[in-house]
């Protein structure tokens, strides 16, 4: 984000905490920020609204974590997990690409997980939601290189 303030690009920082949002609005002024919750519908649309319809490079970065193993996870903590992680980057991608199609190309970055590559003992919620973080992000570079679109993970290790 800092590379791209400092090259002059508009950036538009979105999350539910607000406080969060209006400490990087102190440090970074002119950036534009949306509270909401980027893995609903309501959300995604918001960010498209106040990018005026025009992202070049969108970075699905929201993640949650749990760490529990198969026995003690709970539906309801299963389903949020699978919501922030896999479905707002689904959401947020969805809407993005007809406007990179549109103006001739641009890059979508999702932050993946060594969880994105390898199970582990516990977070199956995490890993199944990393798992398929990858295979949303081979999907739209394979279904959209020919128009511009560059789609690529990263997977960092334990931080």
């Amino acid at each position: 984000m800092e590379k791209f303030f400092a090259g002059g690009a508009l950036v538009i920082a979105a999350d539910i905490n607000e406080k969060g949002l209006n400490s990087l609005v102190s440090a970074y002024p002119g950036i534009r920020i949306v509270v909401e919750d980027v893995a609903t519908i309501v959300g995604a649309e918001e960010i498209i609204k106040v990018s005026d319809h025009k992202i070049d490079v969108l970075c699905n970065n929201a993640a949650l974590i749990e760490s529990t193993v198969m026995e003690d996870i709970e539906e309801k903590v299963w389903d949020e997990v699978i919501r922030v992680n896999l479905t707002g980057p689904f959401l947020l991608s969805r809407r993005v690409i007809p406007l990179m199609v549109k103006s001739g190309g641009g890059v979508i970055i999702n932050t993946g997980s060594t969880a994105s590559l390898r199970g582990g003992r516990c977070g199956p919620a995490y890993t199944a939601s990393k798992h398929g973080l990858m295979g949303l992000t081979q999907n739209i570079a394979a279904a959209y290189f020919d128009k511009g679109i560059r789609c690529n993970i990263v997977c960092p290790g334990h931080i």
